[in-house]
C-alpha cells in the first residue's frame, strides 16, 4: 500500500468507529510523528463539523489535550471543557474557573459566572459582582453559604453601605446580622444608635462601639472624653498611648496609676526617649530614675561621653557599677576634653573606693593652666599624701613633677615642703629661698 491508500484505509475505519482497525493501519506502515498528524488532521475535520465527541477522541488520541480543551471553551460547552481540565490540566482548574467566571459575568450570565466563581475559590469576587450589579441578597447568599461568620459580617457592611443609611441597617436587621448591624452604625458615626442596638440585642458588643467612639472623639481632640471611653471599652493602653502620642504625659501616667499600673514605668521610658531625641538629658534622666531604670541613665550619659554625669547617677542610684564606669573614664578616648570638675569627680571615685594608685594618676592630670593656684595647691597636696601614705614606690615621682608645677604658680612654702619630705633637700632650699624663709632654707642645710 502507498501513503495514500494507507491515509484513505485509515479515514473509512475512523469514520466507521472502527478505531483499532485504524490504529493498527497507521502504526503498522506510518512512524508515530506522522499518524498523529493524520489524528490531529481528522480530529480538525469532525470540529469543522460540530461532531465534537468525535473531535475530542482523536484529539486526546493525538495526545493533545489542550486542543480537545479547546473545542469546547470556542463551543461554549463550559462543563466539558472543565471535565478535560480536571482530567489533563489540573493544576490550571482554579485559574481556569475563574477565567471562565470573568467571561460568564461580562456576558451577563451571572448565575454561571457564581458557580465558576466559587469553584475557583474566589467566591468573594462573585459577591462584589452581585453587589456591582445591586443585586443584595445574592450577594449576601454567596457571603453566607461559603464565608466565616466574620467575613460574612464585613461584607454584609460592604453592602448596607451601598444603600441609604437606615434601609441598610434595615437590611442587615432584617438579615439576621445584628452584630454587622451595630457595626455599621458606630462606622457611620451614628453612636447613639450602636449603643442602642448594642444594649437592646448585643451587650457584648458595646465595648467595641465604646472603642470606636473613643477613637472618633480623638481624632476631635476630645482628649478627656476619649479616655473616658476608652476605660468603658476596657482599653486604658489606648487611652495611655493617646496622650503620649501629644507628650501629655502627666495624663499618660494618671491612667496608667488609675487602670493600667504595669504601663507606669513603659510611660516614664517612653517619655524618657522622648527627652533623649530632645537632648533634655536631666528630664530623660529624672524620667529613667522614676521608671527604676537608673542604668538606662548612665547607659545614655557614657553614650554622649558625659562621664562625670554617669559617675553622679551611678553614685546615687547604681553604686556596684561606679568601679566599671569610673575605669572607662579614666582611660582611653574618654580622657579627652574631660573638665577639672570631672578629673576631680573621677580622682574622688578611685580615692573612695581605696584604689589609690588611679586617684593618683588622675590628681596628676590636673595641671597648673586648669585651676586657681589656691585650689591647685590643696589638690596636688591631697596627691602627695596619698602617694606618702598609700604608693611609697612612687612617691619621688610624684614630688619631682608636683614640685615642679608648685614653682610654676608661685606654691614656693608648699614645694619647699614636699621636696625635704622625700630628702630632695636642695630643691627645698631654693624654694625656701625664693619665699624669703632663710631660716627653713638654714634648718634645711643643716
Amino acid at each position: 500500500m502507498n501513503a495514500g491508500e494507507f491515509v484513505e484505509a485509515f479515514e473509512m475505519y475512523v469514520r466507521a468507529n472502527k478505531w483499532d482497525q485504524a490504529y493498527q493501519v497507521i502504526s503498522r506502515y506510518l512512524p508515530e510523528s506522522e499518524y498523529t498528524m493524520l489524528y490531529v488532521q481528522e480530529a480538525r475535520k469532525f470540529e469543522d463539523e460540530g461532531d465534537y465527541k468525535n473531535a475530542e477522541r482523536m484529539y486526546l488520541a493525538a495526545n493533545e489535550p489542550d486542543l480537545a480543551i479547546n473545542i469546547y471553551r470556542k463551543a461554549k460547552q463550559y462543563d466539558h471543557m472543565i471535565r478535560l481540565v480536571t482530567k489533563f490540566r489540573k493544576d490550571l482548574l482554579k485559574d481556569t474557573h475563574q477565567h471562565l467566571a470573568q467571561q460568564l459575568d461580562v456576558e451577563g450570565n451571572l448565575k454561571q459566572a457564581e458557580h465558576h466563581y466559587i469553584e475557583g475559590g474566589a467566591w468573594q469576587i462573585g459577591v462584589d459582582m452581585y453587589r456591582a450589579h445591586e443585586m443584595w441578597e445574592d450577594a449576601l447568599r454567596v457571603a453566607k453559604a461559603n464565608g466565616n461568620q466574620k467575613e460574612l459580617g464585613e461584607i454584609a457592611i460592604k453592602i448596607a453601605e451601598n444603600m441609604d443609611g437606615e434601609k441598610g441597617t434595615q437590611f442587615l436587621i432584617k438579615n439576621g446580622l445584628i452584630e454587622a448591624a451595630v457595626d455599621f452604625e458606630a462606622n457611620q458615626e451614628r453612636f447613639d444608635d450602636a449603643f442602642k442596638l448594642a444594649n437592646n440585642h448585643a451587650k457584648y458588643k458595646l465595648p467595641e462601639v465604646h472603642l470606636k467612639y473613643a477613637l472618633h472623639l480623638e481624632d476631635e481632640n476630645r482628649f478627656k472624653e476619649a479616655e473616658e471611653e476608652f476605660i468603658k471599652a476596657n482599653k486604658p493602653q489606648e487611652a495611655i498611648n493617646m496622650y503620649e502620642h501629644k507628650q501629655d504625659w502627666h495624663s499618660a501616667l494618671s491612667v496608667a496609676r488609675q487602670y493600667h499600673p504595669e504601663s507606669v514605668n513603659k510611660v516614664f521610658l517612653n517619655q524618657a526617649k522622648f527627652y533623649l531625641e530632645r537632648r533634655d538629658f536631666a528630664k530623660a534622666e529624672q524620667a529613667y530614675i522614676n521608671a527604676k531604670e537608673p542604668e538606662k541613665a548612665i547607659n545614655m550619659y557614657q553614650e554622649a561621653r558625659m562621664y562625670g554625669e554617669a559617675l553622679r547617677v551611678a553614685n546615687k542610684h547604681a553604686p556596684h557599677l561606679v568601679h566599671q564606669i569610673n575605669e572607662n573614664y579614666s582611660r582611653g578616648p574618654a580622657v579627652q576634653n574631660q573638665s577639672p570638675e570631672e578629673i576631680l569627680n573621677s580622682a574622688k571615685m578611685w580615692e573612695e573606693s581605696r584604689d589609690y594608685a588611679k586617684a593618683i594618676d588622675r590628681y596628676l592630670e590636673i595641671t597648673e593652666t586648669m585651676l586657681a593656684p589656691d585650689h591647685l595647691e590643696e589638690v596636688w597636696n591631697n596627691c602627695f599624701n596619698l602617694a606618702m601614705n598609700y604608693a611609697k614606690d612612687r612617691v619621688q615621682d610624684v614630688v619631682l613633677i608636683l614640685g615642679q608645677r608648685m614653682l610654676k604658680i608661685g606654691k614656693f612654702d608648699s614645694a619647699a615642703e614636699i621636696y625635704e619630705a622625700v630628702g630632695y633637700f636642695e630643691k627645698a632650699i631654693e624654694a625656701y629661698m625664693q619665699c624669703q624663709k632663710y631660716d627653713r632654707a638654714f634648718e634645711c642645710a643643716q
